[in-house]
């Protein structure tokens, strides 16, 4: 962005009452004398985010942001992008309570805390974005929940990893092509669904027998709450089974029978009535709370668990009972982590934790699920984190940046609204699928110089070098709000002009005369990237400069995938600044320190 914009008119006003549509409404952040964190929205969307505190510690001469687990942050947002922040000490805080009158909120609580939501006046509230939170009632943010895509291969590799289960059953896979003609959970969904699975095509595929005691799991033992389950039977590794390249899959286990029997009888019920990954195939009402009866395991796409009794009926909620890996493609499920039994939670024990370890090498090696994005992808290292140094700051827009796991991210044309919304829904998760990782409204970044190409525009406060935590192996992407929240772009994917979306993978940007790189690599070696905050293909109300340095940062823990867009190359005649004064400086900041 040309750097005589003026950045004050794009500035926060001072706290106190958020204005949302051009009128002030008591929008509030409070603590009450029980020890309650309360906020409330207004009738608009409204975004609020509780975490915990950071801080600045410098070692070697290295600044990086630590948590800061004694204080606590609240952060809320209203349509017209203006921000109320408080701190609190945690000590003071026993929980938080979110109330939004009416429009689509988010609430995310990245604490311990326990907190509860309410909305009023038509509203709904999603409070958590994690696809298929157990309090999230935006219903729109379920609709891809227990569906498993495959990748570029067409050969899905099923392992079966743990059986907790006193049940005989079996598991199988189901083309979700041609399924909508059916009602989700009826007589003939159900019989399609096994239909498709008994004819070992590529229409289905039993995966796992339990049934005639043919398959092992890889992995048994006893548990403080059960015994040994796991008995009869051969573990045959991973199995291959071959589908359509991008097919999309649902997952169905007859918990204690066969699929002979439920073909013959659709309407079976007791034990032998199937249970579906698909939320509405379920033998009960879709809620917020029952959306788990599939659940992941890592939060990876990858490794997943079936509860094999109805979680409205009798589920112990252990998510031991069939555990299964699945590498070349990847599905979507509700985290284990939200709606695990605490007691039984199978995922701390010793064994969990060793199936974890090993599913996590398959992940890392399975490179058929990350989608045919050429350039603009890294993948993540070995111990699964990534460090972000914001180092320059050369555009007028304030906004925000986040990074994205591109695990089944393929399911998605990357053009449409889909897929912006489920990448930042990923970004805003804060989890192993993403994390926001500059916030321009409050950092500041590490270099302030300024020379003829290279014009700070900076504002806030340095924050350092951060760690996110991604999944080891993970292919990753990156998203810039230019002048915006993320949070707003996930309310309206279709928003536009100076609040669209631009990515770092060149498909997923509007094609122009000067191509669709908004991204580009300023060093050459994949380290320095840079952002051009305005679109290329001349929609919106100002024009590119093509200068690549409105937002500059150094990433560490991953590196470089495919074709790699040199600034030097894309940028427009005369606006390379890789070897201007402050150009230099920022290509070369040390980085040796970083771990």
């Amino acid at each position: 962005m040309s750097a005589n914009s003026n950045r004050s008119t794009f500035r926060n006003p001072p706290l106190g009452l958020v204005r949302l549509e051009c009128r002030e409404v008591p929008a509030n952040i409070a603590i009450q004398v029980d020890g309650t964190i309360s906020i409330t929205g207004d009738a608009g969307n409204d975004y609020a985010r509780v975490a915990y505190a950071s801080t600045n510690q410098v070692v070697n001469g290295v600044t990086r942001e630590i948590t800061d687990t004694t204080k606590i942050d609240v952060t809320m947002a209203g349509d017209g992008g203006n921000v109320m922040s408080r701190q609190y000490s945690a000590s003071d805080v026993t929980k938080i309570a979110f109330s939004g009158r009416g429009g689509a909120d988010v609430f995310v609580n990245l604490t311990t805390k326990s907190a509860t939501t309410s909305t009023s006046n038509g509203g709904t509230v999603g409070s958590s974005v994690l696809q298929g939170s157990p309090g999230n009632a935006n219903t729109s943010d379920t609709n891809s929940v227990g569906v498993i895509v495959v990748g570029s291969t067409g050969t899905v590799q099923v392992d079966y990893l743990y059986c907790g289960a006193g049940y005989r059953g079996q598991l199988g896979l189901y083309s979700l092509t041609g399924m909508d003609q059916y009602a989700p959970g009826s007589a003939e969904y159900i019989k399609e669904a096994s239909r498709r699975v008994l004819t070992n095509s590529t229409e289905g595929r039993m995966v796992i027998n339990r049934y005639n005691a043919i398959d092992q799991a890889k992995f048994g033992t006893s548990l403080p709450w059960e015994g040994y389950l796991n008995s009869g039977g051969t573990y045959r590794g991973q199995q291959n089974f071959e589908f359509l390249a991008g097919e999309k899959l649902g997952a169905m286990l007859v918990p204690n029978g066969r699929f002979q029997d439920v073909f013959a009888n659709p309407k079976v019920g007791g034990s032998t009535r199937p249970l579906f990954s698909v939320p509405a195939a379920n033998p009960y009402a879709v809620t917020p709370q029952m959306l788990g009866q599939m659940g992941d395991i890592t939060g990876a796409g990858s490794v997943f668990a079936f509860e094999d009794q109805r979680l409205d009926q009798g589920s112990d909620r252990d998510y031991n009972d069939l555990v299964f890996q699945i590498t070349g493609a990847r599905g979507t499920a509700t985290n284990v982590s939200e709606v695990v039994n605490a007691s039984r939670n199978f995922t701390t024990t010793k064994v969990g934790t060793e199936l974890i370890q090993y599913a996590t090498v398959r992940i890392a090696a399975d490179t058929s699920v990350q989608g045919t994005f050429q350039g603009g992808k890294y993948v993540v290292g070995s111990d699964g984190k990534i460090g972000v140094d914001f180092l320059f700051d050369g555009g007028g827009f304030v906004g925000q940046v986040g990074v994205f796991s591109l695990q089944g991210m393929s399911q998605y044309d990357p053009q449409s609204p889909e897929f912006r919304k489920e990448a930042i829904r990923r970004v805003i998760s804060s989890s192993t699928l993403g994390h926001q990782i500059i916030d321009d409204y409050r950092d500041a970044a590490k270099i302030s110089a300024t020379d003829p190409l290279m014009k700070s525009m900076n504002g806030g406060t340095y924050r350092g070098i951060r760690s996110y935590a991604m999944n080891a192996g993970d292919t990753i992407g990156f998203v810039l709000i230019p002048n915006g929240a993320l949070w707003e772009a996930y309310a309206n994917p279709k928003i536009g002009d100076i609040k669209s979306p631009l990515f770092s993978l060149t498909e997923a940007n509007p094609i122009s005369v000067n191509g669709s790189n908004q991204f580009a690599d300023a060093e050459g070696t994949g380290n320095v990237l840079a952002f051009e905050d305005i679109r290329q293909d001349g929609t919106t109300k100002m024009a590119s400069d093509r200068d690549f340095n409105d937002i500059v940062f150094r990433l560490y823990g991953a590196t470089s995938a495919g074709t790699k867009p040199k600034l030097k190359d894309i940028s427009a005649l005369g606006k390379d600044w890789t070897n201007s004064e402050v150009g230099r400086s920022v290509r070369l900041d040390s980085w040796e320190n970083w771990s």
